[in-house]
């Protein structure tokens, strides 16, 4: 085997908090030369900060700024159409954008998606499609799979790459004004699974999801075999991630928290989430139970709280986390786009398909949803 088919050239899509966190702890795992894993970025504002100083990881139980963990990218970019015209054999292109909706990442990722099958055939700037073996997506809400898994199954130079859905819980945040420096504990997980791409069986977002029966046993192995390569260069940085099934349980789960105590936490004027539990416990538990049934009515059945934690686990373990504000109430404060649509706006698409009631979470979506127009009118 050559040097340049076992080198792991990895691209992260989304250079903020969470993408340069599992960049560095990536880039720290990596071996030495046949097995060196390169790591490189596509940054947005912060891309200037990030080429000239790199990333700085701060954990909070540090002792001292020797411990902080440093990351320099192989490469940073500004878009994806430079990094596919960079002459580079990507490996694993892994996405930590925000999903405002569920079609973004389809034109994110089209320049490395170009009909490019090996670099000594391909035109200049055109990207080597063929070496690509996983898309991870690692974005919050529901349904934020399925365009590209539409774009996948449609072209049949990227049939041979396997989409992973990606949840992640992760204590970070990108520290206001750095750019690039990134404040974390140690608490990660991530789960991942891959999501079916064969045309004639791709799952709906608001569907059981099913491996395709009419996959075939190559289709079944490729997918398998990629994943276990993601996955063991995960391992190797010593992140915490599991393989799961069935993705779609772990994205509805997590979905709990995101569509309930994050929503209430905007809407009440960006609390955070002390705050929200200790005065809106009451309307926290409803809002659950309408996605709970939402998730219920698409997955065939109940959320298996006996080995994901009840509602009153979730609420427990938010407890711990203290004065802590979600994503998407940063996002909002910050003035950036926020993930409405996949958070909520897919589950009440979902709920109406499946006759299920959300009142309470239609209210709160509209809500939101003025505060929306109301920003825009006002800017």
């Amino acid at each position: 085997m050559s040097i340049q088919q076992a080198v792991r050239n990895i691209l992260i899509v989304g250079g903020g908090a969470c993408g340069g966190f599992h960049g560095a702890r990536l880039a720290l795992g990596s071996g030495a030369g046949i097995n060196a894993t390169r790591v490189s970025v596509v940054c947005g504002g912060n891309r200037a900060a990030v080429q000239r100083d790199g990333y700085k990881v701060s954990y909070t139980d540090a002792k001292a700024d020797a411990d902080a963990l440093r990351f320099r990218p192989q490469h940073v970019f500004g878009s994806t159409l430079e990094a596919a015209a960079a002459n580079v054999d990507w490996h694993h292109v892994m996405v930590f954008t925000k999903a405002v909706s569920d079609s973004t990442v389809v034109r994110v990722l089209e320049p490395l998606l170009s009909a490019g099958a090996a670099r000594d055939t391909a035109a200049p700037g055109i990207s080597n499609t063929a070496s690509i073996k996983t898309i991870s997506l690692w974005q919050n809400g529901i349904g934020i799979e399925s365009s590209l898994a539409a774009f996948l199954a449609a072209h049949s130079h990227t049939s041979h790459i396997t989409l992973v859905s990606a949840v992640m819980y992760v204590g970070i945040s990108l520290r206001e004004k750095s750019g690039a420096i990134i404040d974390a504990n140690r608490a990660q997980r991530a789960l991942l699974g891959i999501y079916p791409t064969q045309p004639s069986t791709l799952p709906s977002a608001f569907t059981p999801e099913t491996t395709p029966q009419t996959a075939t046993a190559n289709n079944i192995v490729n997918d398998s075999n990629n994943l276990a390569d993601l996955a063991a260069l995960l391992a190797a940085a010593k992140l915490n991630a599991e393989i799961l099934p069935n993705i779609q349980v772990a994205r509805w789960h997590k979905n709990l928290w995101n569509a309930t105590i994050g929503l209430l936490g905007l809407a009440g004027s960006c609390a955070p989430s002390d705050i929200v539990l200790n005065t809106q416990m009451p309307q926290v538990i409803a809002l659950m139970n309408e996605v709970a049934a939402t998730a219920h009515a698409v997955l065939g059945k109940p959320l298996p709280f006996d080995t994901m934690g009840t509602f009153e686990d979730l609420v427990t373990l938010t407890r711990t986390m203290g004065s802590y504000k979600a994503s998407i109430l940063l996002d909002w404060e910050a003035g950036r786009d926020i993930e409405l649509q996949v958070i909520v706006g897919n589950v009440l698409e979902a709920a109406k398909l499946h006759n299920v009631a959300t009142p309470r979470l239609e209210a709160l979506y509209a809500v939101v949803q003025l505060m929306q127009e109301m920003r825009t009118l006002n800017t």
